[in-house]
Formats: C-alpha cells, structure tokens, sequence
C-alpha cells in the first residue's frame, strides 16, 4: 500500500515540491488513524460509511457498539488483517482508544481521544 504522507491536521506534507508518499506499515496505519476520525456520514460520495460516534459515544456512551463500529471502519482499510485488541476509557468529558491492528505488513497500533 502507498499513499500520500499526511501532518497533524490530515494535510499532505510537501517537501521539495513533491507530495512525500509513504508505504507498507506506516501507510496503512496513517489510513487507519484517519478511518478512525472519519464520522459516519461525513463522506459525501460514502455517507454509511465512518464511525457512528453521534450514536455510540455523544449521545449516549455505549462502548460495545463503539467498539463495533471502529473496527468495522478500521478493517475496510487495505492491507488490514484484523484489530486483536482494542481498549476505551472515559475520563470526564473524554473518552480515549487504544487499537492493536494487525496488517499485511506486521503489527501496528492507534490511539485518540474524542
């Protein structure tokens, strides 16, 4: 898997005038992070597709059926074998997760807080 190496804000790095592309593990988990943030509805040509946070996390938490949706949205990604072990927790107003996902290329894992 290639594709175009990204920064904090989900913007393509461009060095010398070239996008950076970056490939195996590291872009499939840069993939990863991004399907992660991805909100159910938010793609225009896609809109079942993303995490269902409005219904899992914001409205009312339910971790089984967040934990369901991630991992649905995580193995649509190229190169994903499986997500062994996932891990939330919620502290105030945050929730945090933790995925180990295994791909083609080895074992990596992501972590965010919503």
């Amino acid at each position: 898997m290639k594709t175009y190496k990204t920064d904090e804000n989900g913007d393509p790095i461009v060095k010398n005038g070239y996008f950076v592309i970056i490939e195996g593990i590291e872009a499939v988990m840069q993939s990863c992070e991004q399907a992660a943030k991805t909100l159910k509805g938010e793609m225009v040509y896609f809109t079942g597709g993303g995490v269902d946070y409005q219904n899992t996390v914001w409205s009312r938490l339910n971790p089984s059926q967040f934990e369901a949706s991630f991992k649905a949205q995580i193995m649509k990604v190229d190169g994903v074998l499986s997500v062994p072990a996932f891990d939330m927790t919620q502290k105030g107003d945050l929730m945090r997760y933790f995925a180990d996902i295994k791909t083609t290329f080895g074992t990596g894992s992501i972590n965010g807080t919503i």
